[in-house]
């Protein structure tokens, strides 16, 4: 996805004379329809953010002790390589809760996997060692709060990223300016193993990543899979056109007869077509007001309030293989198949946004908005939209019936 993406935004554009071709065959608008080069753009800068955030995440897990933890009633247990890091922050802790009389801190040799390990616990004062747990009951609030005490020192978050898209690729820097330096190395240390990517470091100890520029240029899509792309957003729109024929193979004219049509056809245009996933930025109020960042969208759901989402695209219709209606836990939904493309860009962007919501757009509607529990690494989903038997099968169909293989908009719009 990302080298087609950058192919098509670098060195695509062609003159007015060469998209004119023949005159419309009737009276009203002509359009030519190509590459959308700020989306392409912001689909490139997604990818790359989540390169970054990932890297991040997994080399600040690989720097920390913690191997599990588990929470009950009256005790937080964590489990810790036996090594220096676990013994630094096993002291922390210590000196953290001296001095709490609700709490008791101890720890001890044992075995995790079959390889030696540390046990840390912190007990409530009054939990027996030797009675079990009531594990129907819930852990009180402050046990929660002890345990992310301690969860934030054995296992730190990593720092928090801020973005900027330029021209070529995608600049990140830590928010926390004493974290800088640390978030820099991190981040090299992570994606130094990556051919695809050139990885820059700034005075700044800002990091600029960017695609390699040798990875290769994508061959051009078919003309006529763009061009049934394009007829089946207009249709979507309900718009009866008077001829789509290919200028190129990244280009396609479209003739209207009226200024009604138009006019729905340049106030929509074809962001809205076709089936995406999509970063969810937050609910939308009732009204009107600006969106949260420049270039978030607002969309409507089938169900409950309508939300911003990010512009980027984390999944497109050509990254679906496969696609069919089936039955789970007695509801019906969707299951899919995503394609190689897609389910290494999908378990990027799940594994860099984990507790994040990603929304399910047909159309320009929000069929679902899920959390992201975990990595989404196997490629393959449910979709879940309160669906029907028969609107399943719709839903699938839609899928499969493709969209645009790179974001696209009107270039040129023009009345003979």
């Amino acid at each position: 996805m990302q080298r087609t993406i950058v192919a098509a935004a670098l060195g695509l554009a062609i003159s007015s004379a060469a998209l004119a071709g023949p005159a419309a065959t009737a009276p009203g608008w002509t359009f030519i329809v190509g590459p959308d080069e700020d989306a392409l753009k912001a689909n490139v800068a997604l990818a790359l953010e989540a390169e970054a955030r990932k890297a991040l995440i997994d080399a600040a897990a690989a720097a920390s002790p913690a191997l599990d933890d588990l929470i009950t009633p009256d005790r937080a247990v964590f489990y810790l390589k036996d090594d220096e890091r676990a013994a630094r922050a096993i002291d922390d802790i210590q000196r953290r809760f001296t001095g709490r009389p609700d709490f008791r801190v101890s720890s001890a040799p044992t075995m995790f996997k079959a390889s030696p390990a540390r046990i840390l616990t912190i007990s409530l004062a009054g939990a027996s060692a030797d009675k079990p747990p009531d594990l129907t009951a819930q852990p009180p609030p402050a046990l929660w709060k002890a345990a992310a005490e301690a969860r934030a020192i054995v296992a730190p978050p990593p720092p928090a990223l801020g973005i900027e898209q330029d021209t070529d690729g995608l600049t990140v820097r830590a928010r926390e300016p004493a974290r800088a330096m640390e978030a820099a190395r991190l981040i090299r240390q992570g994606l130094a193993a990556r051919p695809d990517l050139t990885v820059d470091e700034g005075a700044d100890s800002s990091i600029h990543i960017r695609y390699a520029a040798n990875h290769g240029r994508p061959p051009s899509p078919r003309a006529d899979n763009l061009a049934g792309s394009v007829r089946a957003c207009l249709r979507m729109l309900k718009l009866a056109d008077n001829g789509v024929s290919a200028v190129d193979s990244w280009h396609i004219r479209v003739d209207l007869g009226s200024d009604q049509q138009a006019d729905i056809l340049q106030r929509v245009g074809f962001s809205r077509c076709g089936f995406s996933m999509r970063e969810v930025v937050q609910d939308a109020g009732g009204g009107r007001e600006a969106p949260p960042s420049p270039g978030d969208q607002r969309f409507p759901q089938v169900r409950g309030p309508d939300l911003w989402l990010k512009p980027a695209e984390i999944i497109t219709a050509d990254m679906i293989q496969d696609a069919e209606p089936a039955e789970f836990d007695g509801q019906f939904v969707v299951r899919f198949k995503l394609s190689p493309e897609g389910r290494r860009r999908f378990a990027l962007f799940t594994a860099a946004y984990v507790q994040h919501r990603f929304a399910i757009v047909l159309d320009g509607t929000v069929f679902s908005a899920p959390y992201i529990d975990e990595p989404i690494t196997g490629g393959e989903g449910l979709i879940y939209g309160a669906f029907t038997a028969d609107a399943a099968k719709s839903f699938a169909r839609s899928i499969l019936a493709g969209g645009p293989p790179f974001p696209i908009k009107i270039v040129e719009a023009r009345r003979p």
